[in-house]
């Protein structure tokens, strides 16, 4: 599948010796690729109908009224479908990222994405899809010497279109 950023909340934190001495509100723009496999599960006695496991890669920018900078994004993961048989198939989504800024001193941030969504299918081999989910940092990204740290975590809010080939 495809999807891009449509809207965001982030916040940036840089620190030095343990104490903030930067913490602002970003953009955070992002177009992602999405490739992975489908499990369905027949039965009408079952809640989840499918699961979606894969990898993403995604390019895209951080940027504040100083500046902005290139973002690359790693992530595996996948959704969880709870399928009624109707026009809106929503899921729950948990991704494990790698974030990290291009041409930076800092090593990649890692963190988890939860959230959810609903997908709506048109034909039987595509679907667009609306989803909402929030960026926790686990790993600040660190300089070498580990005297500077930065995370972002917030909210992104993904349309998308997904293609079962």
């Amino acid at each position: 599948g495809l999807t891009t950023v449509a809207v965001d909340s982030y916040s940036f934190d840089v620190s030095a010796l343990g104490y903030i001495g930067y913490s602002e509100d970003v953009d955070y723009s992002m177009t992602e690729i999405e490739l992975g496999g489908t499990l369905v599960s027949p039965g009408e006695e079952r809640d989840i109908k499918q699961q979606f496991a894969g990898i993403a890669f995604g390019k895209g920018e951080l940027s504040d009224s100083g500046g902005s900078a290139d973002l690359t994004e790693f992530s595996g993961g996948g959704h969880i479908y709870f399928d009624e048989g109707g026009t809106a198939i929503p899921f729950l989504s948990i991704w494990s990222t790698i974030s990290d800024l291009d041409d930076s001193i800092l090593d990649p941030q890692l963190g988890l994405r939860f959230g959810g969504g609903v997908e709506f299918p048109f034909g039987t081999s595509a679907a667009a899809s609306l989803g909402a989910d929030y960026l926790i940092p686990l790993v600040d990204a660190e300089d070498a010497t580990g005297l500077i740290q930065a995370s972002a975590d917030g909210l992104a809010i993904r349309l998308g279109v997904r293609f079962v080939l």
